[in-house]
């Protein structure tokens, strides 16, 4: 009998989502493309999982939690600072109906901001290019 074998990510996710319908979406979307997800609430339990563990990128769903998310994003660039790290690489995805918030969210440091509905295609190869930049600058 042969024993198939598990790919192990090398790249991991840390997405703050609250509906689980989005969360199962985003989570076969990232995994197809042999990504690792790990889940967390939007807000404080995003920072103090990003204080603890270190994520190749984090993704914050702000359909519905954008105020808890645009604290969590401005708090992990402070933490970040204090630490002296490089900076992990932020995504965020925002409905069509609050596009006016995207200036704000890369001026809190942010790296990209997607509106949905994302082509999956794209939605992949810029996580790809974000992750890339940032192994780029710690080189």
């Amino acid at each position: 009998m042969t024993l198939a074998r598990r790919r192990v990510p090398v790249v991991w996710i840390l997405l703050a989502c609250d509906r689980n319908e989005r969360q199962d979406a985003f989570q076969a979307i990232l995994e197809a493309a042999g990504f690792g997800v790990e889940f967390t609430d939007a807000g404080e339990p995003t920072v103090s999982r990003a204080r603890e563990q270190h994520y190749d990128l984090i993704l914050l769903d702000l359909q519905a939690q954008i105020t808890e998310g645009l604290r969590a994003a401005s708090a992990i660039r402070e933490l970040e600072e204090r630490r002296g790290q490089l900076k992990t690489p932020i995504m965020a995805i925002l409905g069509r109906s609050v596009s006016s918030s995207e200036q704000y969210c890369l001026t809190l440091g942010m790296n990209l901001v997607l509106h949905t509905p994302v082509p999956t295609a794209r939605f992949v190869q810029q996580i790809k290019e974000l992750v890339s930049m940032r192994e780029n600058s710690a080189a």
